[in-house]
C-alpha cells in the first residue's frame, strides 16, 4: 500500500482507512495491528485515534509501538530498508512505475523467496491466504459493532482541568462542568449504558454527565468523531 506523499503523517485518515479497506478485502481481517504514535494513528490527546476506534469496531485489536523504540518493531523495519533496495524509487519514472515494482517486491517477498528453511513464507504458512475473517466494504456496516468501541472504552479514565469557562474538552468538542470548577481537574469517565460523559470531581461527586454526541456508529466509521472547525471560504474580492 502506497501513498504518493513524502511525509506518511500528511496523508489523512481517511486515505489510510481506504488503504484498509481494500487490503482488508483481499487478505480478510487481521487478529491485530501494529501501528506508530504519529499521524493519523496517534493523538494529541490521551483520546484513541478515530481510525483506531474504527478497527477496534471491526474486531480488530490496535497495538502502539512505545515512542522512538523501533526495536518494538524490527522486523517491519528491516523490511522497509529491503524493500527500498529491492524498489529502488529513485529509479521510478513515475508512481505507477513505483506501484509495479512495489507490488512485485511483495509478491517475491511472500511467495517466491525462499526465507523459511528453503521454503517461501506463502508456502510455510498457507492458512494466511485462508483467512476466515472476510471484510466487504459494502457490508461493513453489517460487520462492524459500536459495542465492540463501547467495551474498549467502558473501564478507561481521562483526567481534564476545567477552563476558565467551566468546560473541558473530549475529541475536540466542548462539555460544560460549571464556572465554579474552574482550574479544578475532574475525572471522566463514559457511561456505556447512557452514552454520557461522567465527569467527576476529586471526591468522586458526579458534576456533570453530558451526552457523547461523537461515538455513534455512523460518526466513527465515517471518521467524524473529532469535532473540526468549518473552514472558512474567502469572499470574491
Amino acid at each position: 500500500m502506497f501513498f504518493p506523499l513524502f511525509q506518511f503523517e500528511a496523508v489523512s485518515a481517511r486515505a489510510v482507512q481506504q488503504g484498509l479497506q481494500q487490503l482488508f478485502e483481499r487478505w480478510g481481517l487481521p487478529q491485530a495491528v501494529r501501528v506508530d504514535n504519529g499521524q493519523p494513528w496517534g493523538c494529541r490527546s490521551d483520546l484513541p485515534s478515530e481510525l483506531m476506534l474504527w478497527l477496534i469496531g471491526l474486531g480488530v485489536a490496535v497495538i502502539h509501538n512505545r515512542p522512538y523504540q523501533p526495536t518494538d518493531n524490527a522486523r517491519i523495519e528491516r523490511t522497509h530498508g529491503t524493500t527500498k533496495a529491492w524498489v529502488e524509487p529513485s529509479q521510478c519514472p513515475d508512481l505507477t512505475t513505483l506501484q509495479q515494482r512495489l507490488d512485485w517486491s511483495a509478491n517475491v517477498q511472500r511467495a517466491q523467496y525462499p526465507s523459511c528453511s528453503g521454503y517461501s513464507r506463502q508456502q510455510c504458512y498457507p492458512q494466511l491466504t485462508a483467512n476466515p475473517r472476510r471484510y466487504s466494504q459494502p457490508l461493513e456496516a453489517q460487520q462492524w459493532s459500536l459495542t465492540r468501541v463501547l467495551t474498549f472504552l467502558a473501564p478507561q479514565r481521562w483526567v481534564r482541568k476545567v477552563d476558565s469557562t467551566g468546560r473541558i474538552s473530549l475529541f475536540n468538542r466542548s462539555y460544560p462542568v460549571g464556572r465554579r470548577f474552574q482550574a479544578h481537574w475532574v475525572y471522566v469517565h463514559l457511561d456505556v449504558t447512557s452514552l454520557c460523559w461522567v465527569i467527576e470531581s476529586a471526591q468522586g461527586e458526579i458534576l456533570s454527565s453530558p451526552p457523547s454526541c461523537e461515538l455513534s456508529a455512523q460518526t466513527i466509521r465515517e471518521l467524524r468523531v473529532l469535532y473540526r472547525k468549518p473552514s472558512r471560504q474567502r469572499r470574491p474580492a
